[in-house]
Order: structure tokens, then sequence, then C-alpha cells
């Protein structure tokens, strides 16, 4: 059992590939911001003792006032500005939290993580894991020119899915590491595993934890929330 923990709730979308004006954390799935889903999976997870949520400067007006209208106005819940990329957003969510032994990194844009994801991850012996599902469907590499230079073998490969939990000084580390190097990264597993070498579990994950990015996300979220979620399904 892991305890001091801090989570760092990445929500730096403004809406450009979603096609909307409302930055898209802040999008309604089931009548609720997609932001706020999240935090009701971890609202009563008492080791998870600080959230901080780097988000665009231009939202951090709107978002403010999702989390006071949600009740989620406590001193538990900090934003801040966030980065130019995600690596960055998540770099300075780091420097956001002090005084925790481990740190849970999960995304706004993936509102049905569920609550028992998250508690696998705060009761897990591993220090370092992350979600991820098997890839259900044939993945080939391309070469320069656009042309197929040979399939990959799936059964080696996972879709890595968030959240993720790490050591805070090892990813904090990492970070560091990869900043010297000039590197950013799409996702802090494939980081702290590429300037580390250390071992990352992947527990698995669930096919309805989708990241919402284009319109067509939107339909489909819609579509879990009222098979899943109100079916119960999601807990």
């Amino acid at each position: 059992m892991k305890d001091k923990i801090g989570l760092i709730l990445l929500a730096g979308g403004v809406g450009r590939r979603t096609q909307r004006k409302v930055p898209k954390q802040l999008l309604l799935v089931g009548g609720k911001p997609m932001l706020v889903h999240s935090l009701e999976k971890i609202e009563d997870i008492p080791q998870i003792a600080s959230v901080v949520i780097p988000c665009a400067d231009e939202a951090i007006e709107k978002t403010r006032y999702v989390l006071d209208a949600w009740g989620y106005d406590g001193a538990k819940y900090r934003i801040v500005e966030g980065g130019a990329t995600r690596h960055e957003s998540v770099s300075g969510g780091l420097s956001s939290l002090s005084g925790c032994d481990y740190v849970i990194i999960h995304e706004a844009a993936r509102p049905f993580a569920a609550k028992a994801d998250f508690l696998r991850l705060v009761e897990i012996e591993d220090r370092n894991a992350t979600l991820g599902v098997p890839i259900p469907f044939t993945v080939a590499e391309v070469d320069k020119t656009g042309n197929l230079s040979g399939a990959l073998d799936r059964s080696a490969l996972v879709n890595v899915q968030l959240p993720q939990i790490f050591e805070y000084a090892t990813l904090a580390a990492a970070h560091e590491k990869a900043a010297q190097a000039g590197r950013q990264y799409t996702e802090d597993a494939s980081l702290l595993h590429d300037q580390l070498g250390v071992a990352v579990r992947i527990v698995e994950g669930s096919a309805t934890n989708i990241k919402i990015t284009y319109p067509s996300d939107l339909v489909i979220a819609e579509s879990i929330y009222r098979s899943f979620v109100i079916g119960g399904a999601d807990d």
C-alpha cells in the first residue's frame, strides 16, 4: 500500500482537435465536465493527498469556475499553468507537488478510468506501473517514403493507458535527465524506462478507458457513458 501520493491531472487541451470553443477537459460527457469524471473517482481515496491540474493559461479561469461549481475548491486541488507540451506540463506539475513519495499521472481527457484502476495502482507492490491493454489489430512500420517496411509482433505490444503511478523522486530524476538531453516524451512510462532503465509494470486496463481527442470520440464517449457508466459497470 502506497501513501503520500500526489496526482497530476493533465488538462492542457484548448479544444482545437475536438473542434470546440470550450477547452476539451470542460466538455460535457453525460452532462458532466470530463475533468469532473476523473476527480469523482479519486476524491475518496485517502492516499491521494493533493491534486495539481496543469492547464493552458487561457483556460485557467474557466477551469477554476468548474472546480468551484462542482465542489472541488479546497486546498487539495490546485490549478497551475501548463507547459507548451504535455511533457512540460508533467514537469511543471512535479515541481508544484511537495512532500509526496509517489505521483499518479492522469489525463482529464480519459473520463472513464475507473476508481478501481486508481486503487489497483495505489495498492500494487510495484513501485512504478501503468495501465495497458493488448493491441487487437496489426501494427505496421513504414519507412520515410510512406511505404510499408514490416509488421510488428503485436503479442509484444500494449496500448499504454493512463492513469500511471511512479515513485516521485524517480520520475523527477527521469524528467531532469530528459531535459539535459533535450528529449520530450508523450507519456511517462516510456520516459522512465528510456532515461533510467527502470522497470514499469503493466496493469491490465480497459477498452472503455479511451482518450477523447477528436469530435468522433465524443460520440463514442456518450455511448460508453450510457452503456457502462449508467449501467453500473464503471466503478
